[in-house]
């Protein structure tokens, strides 16, 4: 996977996948960026799914892609 996570949401609410960070620009997702004291947010997602994340994938790398942008 790298250093770098993504996390995306899937077809459904309570299904996540993560993606390399380096797909960021080559791919239109709906994007979370965890680590960070904005949650920065590309849509509306419910509190239920926040608390999904942090519950489930919140325990994996984490990383701020704005203050730890991916390595060449």
């Amino acid at each position: 996977m790298g250093d770098y996570l993504i996390i995306t949401e899937c077809s459904s609410p309570s299904h996540f996948m993560a993606i390399n960070a380096s797909l960021f620009l080559s791919i239109n997702v709906m994007l979370l960026f965890m680590e960070s004291k904005y949650l920065v947010q590309h849509a509306a997602i419910s509190t239920e799914i926040r608390g999904y994340i942090k519950n489930r994938i919140f325990l994996k790398k984490r990383v701020d892609l704005y203050k730890h942008p991916p390595r060449r």
